[in-house]
């Protein structure tokens, strides 16, 4: 059975030998021992032959040159079924399902892990940062304008309103 679906008490766990982190997979310790405990010099890098980046892992320069120098003809595209969306990463497409097609208050998705909320819309998301982008993307600096309502000034002092108003507005 995979080690996801285990009780803790059931997994065999990886130990990091140099902090307290442990992972369910060798795999992923693997990794967690590659991005923070080797020194530049002990790391096999694998560089893009079309450009200056390098990854640590494989799959690091092959989403790389799938995102940035595949030609879109050449791109294996992850399809929504049930709507236009197609991206070129499984990991996307699964995203977009959960936030898109599925009932985010019964999905397991949202109810077993903790989720993120936007203040200022429905948008939910497992990772803090992902919020913050929404955030800044979808609401921009989001503060309170003061409009004035006889004409159009706008601005975000509401004692900037009243000297407007006072100055523009006496006795109208």
């Amino acid at each position: 059975m995979n080690a996801r679906h285990l009780d803790e008490q059931d997994v065999k766990w990886y130990h990091c030998e140099k902090c307290p982190y442990k992972a369910k997979q060798s795999s992923v310790l693997k990794s967690h021992v590659m991005v923070h405990h080797m020194e530049e010099r002990e790391i096999k890098w694998y560089e893009c032959s079309k450009c200056t980046y390098k990854a640590k892992r494989k799959c690091g320069l092959r989403n790389h040159i799938n995102a940035r120098h595949l030609e879109a003809e050449e791109v294996k595209w992850y399809k929504c079924k049930l709507c236009p969306f197609k991206c070129k990463f499984n990991s996307g497409l699964i995203t977009h399902t959960n936030r898109k097609h599925s009932d985010k208050q019964k999905s397991k998705w949202f109810v077993h892990r903790k989720s993120y909320e936007c203040i200022h819309c429905p948008y939910k998301t497992r990772k803090k940062h992902d919020v913050k982008t929404h955030t800044a993307a979808k609401h921009g600096d989001v503060q309170k304008w003061f409009k004035c309502d006889q004409c159009s000034f706008v601005s975000n002092r509401k004692s900037s309103l009243k000297r407007h108003a006072s100055t523009f507005h006496v006795d109208d």
